[in-house]
């Protein structure tokens, strides 16, 4: 049965609804579309005027005067056309910019749960491909669809007052050519959507492929990853081949009949010339303004794989829009000065597959205190991270940020008064200015560079060709490890934050980068509320606050002191850790005392 309310949120009528405040564009499109289209349909019946009235006047002035009006009407139909042209493309541009624009501030809003489990090449496609089909769909439908219909609908008319008998020979084509297209058009819908599949399946192994190019390099797997692009390619490059094969067929084969139509019209036109029931000037008239019939039904045909894949990539695009999997909502409570309190009440949360991460996890984090978490991979740190940066959303319990839910907050605004320094620094494709400045817009060169002095980074800027105007690299391929940390430092000091997270900021570096990395990291800390994720305990023994866990569990919390008293897994693992940093010692000092 038909709901006007699932009508009215099918992607098409949604995409069209966008439209709607555009209406005085879409008007003056159409009408320029349908104007361009009608102003050569008199033409046909200049060449009748001319070959059955002035050429047997031999009426000289006559021609001259109706030839003047043809040109002139094409001169018309040229600026119209080129102006319909620009208005459509005006037009659809602008509510195709709004829709990509949808779709990236959808990307922004989805839960890091949703990237979990989600393909980047599929959503890349979501954002570049099917917009640009859609794009490509909505000329087609204002540039051709609609004005073929109008187009098709005048000529039949113009051709019925001609003569009844070639209209109705010409017509009979039209059955046969309505049974092809709905043989065709099931195999067609059912190839472009493998078309579809296929071309994202390449676009989600090349960005693959960009992501992992370093990894590949190490291992020497070019050969196996060339092998499974070459595949992809070939299974795209086969869909493409059998969706234009189908679609050339309906085509070639609409064309075939029309064309037999329009060669029916001289046959029998002719025999009625030699009846005397049509002038030749009428049948020429007719057989010029069958053409205007012919063109829009081989353009609807042409554009018949246009339409499906549109409608294919807009259903795509929405069924992303409609993704419910979002943080939590941007009208929330702006929370702008941030003291620096995080308190966690009988948190849980659970991964899709079931797997716990976290279990009743309690504890609270006062302002300016320094919070250790100490664990082996796989115990909840990071999830515990995430969920005080609102990447995920707690299954139970409370988090709060000086006593406000976290779920009641603005993120946007609450993440601007956090720093994240972590072992995977993320830098952008840009300057060290650039890089320093990201997520401090309004900061100054001199804000710039005093960050960069106390993150021990200022020194090494300055050795580069163009010191801070000098390219990153893509990722930071350009710097050091040390150095990358260092400019993440300085991009948390530039911001201020309350609160600062450090997960294994120094676990990769070297002793010298490290130094001066913990230096830096020394600076930052002060009077700020900080998380620290480390496997060198040696880093937070200061810390107010440690909390030991195993599973997702808080199984031990102290004070470094208290946990050794306590002689349970903290105490254990410390002594793991200074044993082996004495044998270290001990090793360096032969080596050195060695001929």
């Amino acid at each position: 049965m038909f709901h006007s309310k699932s009508w009215a949120k099918t992607p098409m009528i949604r995409y069209l609804s966008m439209y709607r405040s555009r209406w005085p564009q879409v008007l003056a499109c159409l009408s320029t579309a349908i104007l361009s289209s009608l102003i050569l349909l008199p033409v046909p019946l200049i060449y009748q005027r001319i070959i059955d009235v002035l050429i047997p006047q031999k009426n000289v002035k006559g021609i001259f005067i109706l030839g003047l009006v043809g040109l002139f009407l094409y001169l018309i139909h040229l600026v119209t056309n080129v102006g319909q042209r620009y208005l459509t493309l005006k037009t659809t541009k602008a509510v195709i910019y709004e829709l990509r624009a949808r779709v990236c501030t959808k990307l922004q809003e989805l839960c890091l749960s949703f990237y979990d489990n989600t393909s980047v090449g599929k959503l890349h496609a979501r954002a570049m491909l099917d917009t640009e089909q859609v794009d490509v769909s909505s000329n087609a439908v204002v540039s051709q669809l609609l004005v073929s219909i109008v187009l098709a609908t005048f000529a039949l008319i113009m051709l019925l007052r001609i003569n009844l008998i070639l209209t109705g020979i010409f017509l009979c084509i039209s059955p046969l050519m309505y049974i092809l297209r709905r043989l065709m058009v099931g195999k067609l819908k059912i190839e472009n959507r493998e078309f579809r599949n296929q071309r994202e399946h390449l676009s989600s192994n090349i960005n693959q492929l960009l992501h992992s190019i370093r990894l590949i390099k190490t291992l020497g797997t070019e050969k196996y990853e060339q092998e499974k692009i070459n595949d992809s390619i070939h299974e795209y490059l086969q869909s493409g081949i059998r969706l234009n094969v189908s679609s050339s067929i309906l085509v070639n084969s609409l064309m075939a009949l029309a064309n037999l139509g329009g060669f029916s019209v001289y046959i029998f036109g002719g025999w009625l010339v030699l009846k005397g029931q049509m002038s030749i000037g009428s049948v020429v008239a007719f057989a010029q303004l069958q053409t205007f019939l012919i063109n829009p039904i081989n353009q609807l045909a042409s554009i018949t794989e246009v339409i499906f894949g549109g409608n294919a990539a807009l259903g795509a695009v929405f069924e992303l829009l409609d993704v419910d999997d979002v943080e939590f909502p941007a009208l929330g409570q702006p929370l702008r000065d941030v003291v620096g309190e995080v308190s966690f009440r009988d948190v849980s949360f659970a991964y899709p597959d079931g797997t716990d991460a976290l279990v009743n996890v309690s504890f609270t984090a006062k302002p300016g205190h320094q919070i250790a978490l100490v664990g082996s991979s796989g115990s909840g740190k990071s999830t515990l991270i995430n969920l005080i940066l609102g990447l995920y959303q707690p299954d139970r319990g409370q988090v709060l940020i000086d006593n406000h839910d976290l779920k009641d907050l603005k993120l946007r605004n609450l993440r601007r008064q956090m720093g994240i320094v972590s072992q995977e620094t993320i830098l952008i494709d840009g300057t060290i200015k650039d890089n320093i400045r990201y997520g401090s817009p309004r900061a100054t060169d001199q804000d710039i560079e005093e960050a960069a002095r106390k993150a021990n980074a200022h020194d090494f800027i300055m050795q580069l060709p163009h010191g801070y105007d000098s390219p990153c690299g893509d990722g930071g391929v350009r710097l050091s490890g040390g150095q990358r940390q260092r400019l993440a430092i300085a991009r948390a000091l530039l911001r201020n934050p309350k609160i600062l997270i450090l997960d294994e900021a120094t676990s990769a570096l070297d002793s010298q980068s490290e130094l001066l990395v913990q230096t830096a990291l020394d600076r930052l800390r002060r009077e700020r509320t900080t998380f620290v994720v480390a496997h060198r305990l040696s880093t937070i023994l200061n810390s107010d606050l440690i909390l030991v866990m195993k599973k997702g569990e808080i199984i031990e919390r102290g004070t470094h002191n208290e946990l050794l008293a306590l002689n349970g897994v903290y105490a254990r693992l410390y002594k793991t850790q200074f044993k082996s940093a004495l044998g270290n010692a001990a090793s360096k000092q032969v080596g050195v005392s060695q001929p």
